[in-house]
């Protein structure tokens, strides 16, 4: 028994390995293979066989546990065990030669981690190099192998337990002293043949791409598993739910802060309030698993407030702003940051610049506004009062005078103004005007010339103390001097009547002949 012993060390990180991409092989350790069939013989040429593996399993009682097998030649790959459990080195035996020992060290090794391992057939000298993680290890040889079919995960003290990804065979040997490890396998102009085990047949039964079609079957409990993959790094706004993803497993384990609708399937649902790192661990029926950490930003929501449910009066309009956002739509369709909006229930929705949104709602109520009427502006006689207002059914009355009640005593000739307010906020103004009569009204004309009643419905009659046989002349003016209405009135007739166009008022009437020119005050209310 030969024992090859090379020690080294790696900076390399193992997990920077792209692996697994695009599915992979799984074993459960218990006389699990996968049976590689060719089209062509391994040994025709020079060849370099590689792949990606991770074994789930660090019980130090497996010794050595099998890797690669050429069934025909008896020669088989296999790790060995440490005392710590991890694997320490890659051994080479060859069944027809018991004595038949290579081991080479491979201390950097760690299970549950991505391996790169490729093995370099140089068919001139039957010699086999092996490469581990970006060193090459060391060389066996006398070992001709002739034949088109290997296994992976063969039989040695115990089955592999663990993963196997990306199998390709290259018409060269692709690997000296110092390499780097591939990123990603790829078909090259030397392929022969490449395993990405993403495309499954039935019975797990995959087939390559390359320069010729092979198949490999999976039997005894290797079975393929699809690619890993879980949600991506991403923001979402806080209150929103989030599907997670997680695939390439069977059991699934979810760890966050926010709440997560069950933290042990591959979809769950997570309602997001804080930022997080979440992680999720994926494992597979043979107990290998990988951990996977999704950042989470949590993206505060817009602040919107229209404030409080209000009331407005009628034909009222109310100015409702939403503040300083990127976008808007209200109620009533408009996307202006601020609108005017009558009664009724108004809502707008608001969006951030990272599409987070938020809805307010206020209700405007209407409410019908007071009416009041202080009655037709009117005369007022010098040194006398009269009572104006309104019936007190308003919560509260101002005056232009300062007043507050809803009658007060006038005694000026003003306009005179009221505003009223009810118990919903309404308000209503009136105004009246109170003039003194014209100069020329005096004392002595009361008592040349009455007419009656005053006020009149627009029918009254006419009295003087003067005898005269003239015809009268009547005319009616406004409380600013303008003409309304003229007629001639025979001295046999006392009756006048106000023509129908006439509106209702105060005014003033001008009787005149050659004895009599007297003004008075008169009150139309019909």
């Amino acid at each position: 028994m030969r024992l090859l012993l090379f020690s080294f060390f790696l900076s390399l990180t193992l997990t920077s390995f792209a692996q697994p991409n695009s599915g992979y092989i799984t074993f459960d350790g218990d006389s699990s293979q996968v049976i590689i069939n060719l089209q062509t013989s391994i040994g025709n040429s020079d060849k370099t066989i590689e792949f990606f593996f991770e074994s789930c399993d660090n019980n130090s009682s497996l010794n050595k546990i099998g890797l690669l097998v050429f069934p025909a030649e008896g020669i088989g790959i296999n790790l060995t065990v440490n005392s710590a459990g991890n694997a320490a080195n890659l051994e080479v035996s060859k069944a027809t030669n018991p004595t038949f020992n290579d081991v080479y060290s491979a201390p950097i090794y760690r299970h549950d981690n991505w391996n790169h391992f490729a093995i370099c057939y140089k068919s001139a000298d039957s010699t086999i190099s092996l490469f581990f993680n970006g060193d090459k290890l060391g060389a066996s040889d006398s070992l001709k192998i002739s034949s088109n079919r290997m296994l992976l995960g063969g039989k040695a003290s115990a089955y592999f337990n663990g993963n196997i990804d990306e199998l390709r065979i290259t018409d060269s040997c692709l690997y000296s002293s110092n390499y780097v490890v591939p990123f990603r396998f790829e078909v090259g102009s030397k392929t022969a043949n490449l395993f990405s085990f993403n495309t499954k047949l039935a019975s797990e039964t995959f087939v390559s791409s390359g320069k010729n079609i092979d198949s490999a079957f999976a039997v005894n409990g290797a079975y393929g598993v699809a690619e890993i993959s879980v949600t991506q790094d991403t923001s979402i706004c806080s209150g929103d739910s989030l599907k997670l993803t997680a695939s390439g497993g069977s059991l699934f384990k979810w760890t966050s802060k926010n709440f997560i609708s069950s933290d042990s399937i591959s979809g769950p649902t997570l309602s997001a309030y804080v930022s997080d790192t979440l992680s999720v661990s994926i494992s597979n029926k043979n107990g290998c698993s990988i951990n996977k950490n999704i950042e989470l930003l949590i993206i505060a929501p817009p602040i919107i407030d229209l404030g409080n449910d209000t009331i407005i009066c009628a034909e009222t309009i109310i100015r409702l702003n939403a503040g300083k956002h990127a976008a808007y739509i209200w109620s009533s369709t408009q996307t202006d940051s601020a609108v005017y909006s009558p009664s009724g229930i108004v809502w707008v929705k608001v969006e951030t610049q990272k599409g987070c949104s938020k809805t307010d709602t206020i209700n405007i109520l209407e409410f019908p506004a007071p009416t009041i009427e202080l009655g037709p502006d009117t005369l007022l006689q010098k040194g006398f009062t009269i009572s104006i207002g309104v019936t007190a059914v308003f919560a509260s009355y101002k005056w232009s005078t300062g007043e507050t009640s809803p009658i007060i005593l006038a005694t000026l000739p003003l306009t005179y103004s009221l505003t009223v307010t009810d118990t919903n906020g309404c308000t209503a103004t009136d105004n009246i005007t109170l003039n003194y009569p014209p100069e020329s009204v005096s004392e002595s004309a009361l008592k040349i010339v009455r007419f009656y009643p005053n006020p009149t419905n627009g029918t009254f009659k006419l009295e003087t103390s003067i005898d005269d046989n003239q015809d009268i002349k009547i005319t009616v003016f406004s409380l600013l001097g303008e003409t309304i209405y003229q007629t001639l009135l025979d001295p046999t007739s006392s009756n006048i009547i106000l023509p129908e166009h006439i509106e209702n008022g105060n005014y003033y009437i001008r009787v005149a002949s050659k004895k009599i020119n007297e003004t008075l005050p008169v009150i139309l209310t019909r």
